[in-house]
């Protein structure tokens, strides 16, 4: 959990340095933060966890991820 709080941090951090000291260039890519994907599935699952408690919580948190999931297929997969 640590090394995924820290990778985020150093992420965040670089770019923003690299946006104030060179603005001209595009630096805000989300190819950058590629790698870190695993670690947002870290971050995502332990910021989740409390939520699963409730029943409440827990039908709501699921929801949003399956809306989510199905909303990502539809704008990639999906021709219209």
């Amino acid at each position: 959990m640590l090394l995924s709080i820290l990778a985020v941090a150093v992420y965040l951090g670089a770019l923003a340095w690299f946006s104030t000291t060179t603005p001209h260039y595009s630096t805000g890519k989300a190819f950058y933060a590629l790698g870190l994907l695993p670690c947002f599935g870290v971050l995502a699952t332990a910021g989740a966890a409390p939520l699963m408690h409730h029943p409440w919580a827990r039908a709501a948190t699921w929801a949003l991820v399956a809306t989510w999931a199905a909303a990502s297929f539809g704008a990639y997969f999906v021709v219209g």
